[in-house]
């Protein structure tokens, strides 16, 4: 059993599974910089926009949507808890 250090309410099911993921990347964007502040190096799973848990492993965040929510592989999303990578190119001027 996955060792879940926080959840929210139940899913709360949005009209499709692409909205969904949508939804959810949008809000692990807006939650990064808190979550990296109480929770770094950790991963967190979202489904429709609602961040599910918090967990040690991507493993047992994936074991608990799958199998302890039930959810469809593309109805969540599971992403390590760490800073944006922001990247610069310098690009020859020709």
């Amino acid at each position: 059993m996955a060792e879940v250090l926080t959840r929210t309410e139940p899913v709360q099911r949005g009209p499709t599974a692409r909205n969904g993921a949508e939804q959810s990347v949008e809000a692990f964007e807006r939650d990064r910089a808190s979550l990296f502040a109480i929770s770094p190096g950790r991963w967190v799973a979202y489904a429709w926009g609602d961040r599910l848990a918090i967990a040690k492993t991507q493993h047992e965040l994936y074991d608990y949507c799958l199998k302890d929510l039930s959810l469809d592989h593309d109805a969540f999303i599971v992403r390590l808890i760490a800073p944006a990578l922001e990247l610069e190119v310098d690009l020859p001027i020709r």
